[in-house]
């Protein structure tokens, strides 16, 4: 049962552009400004540079609702089960403290990562430290698959600073 702070999934049975059209609607009413959303005493923010293989949309969006290809290859197609939780990272972020959401900081081989992780719902938002915003961007948003749920909780469980 989800959290009553969550809505149920996005209904994405349109077409591709309407898919879209839908989705950046979305994106741009919750995401786009996350002005007075704090996480850890830092405000968040989204990467809003313009996307090299979708230039209409910022790469936070792209990110949030696809997945790439071919690890490494950039190119990225839509995936529907991920973009239809898109509407769910902002009550994630306003929420990362409920019990529903395990919140921890991880030691990655890039950097200290912080994450927002709907344990229940296999969802996961992660969030790095950027110094020159002086505050955490969301590096990515996406559905944890079966094979990352263990790793995930041994990273809960081995980590020093849990939020939640």
């Amino acid at each position: 049962m989800l959290p009553d702070w969550l809505e149920p999934t996005l209904d994405l049975r349109g077409t591709l552009t309407d898919n879209y059209v839908q989705l950046y609607e979305v994106f741009c009413g919750a995401l786009l400004d996350l002005s007075g959303v704090i996480v850890d005493d830092k405000p968040v923010h989204v990467d809003t540079n313009k996307d090299k293989y979708a230039p209409d949309y910022e790469c936070s969006f792209i990110h949030f609702i696809s997945s790439e290809t071919r690890k490494g290859s950039g190119v990225r197609v839509i995936d529907f089960s991920r973009a239809s939780k898109l509407h769910w990272i902002r009550p994630i972020l306003e929420h990362y403290k409920d019990t529903a959401v395990r919140s921890f900081w991880h030691v990655r081989h890039d950097g200290e990562a912080l994450y927002l992780w709907l344990h229940e719902h296999d969802f996961l938002i992660v969030l790095k430290k950027d110094r020159k915003i002086d505050g955490n961007i969301i590096v990515t948003a996406h559905n944890v698959e079966n094979y990352t749920r263990k790793k995930l909780s041994k990273q809960y469980e081995a980590s020093e600073r849990k939020l939640s």
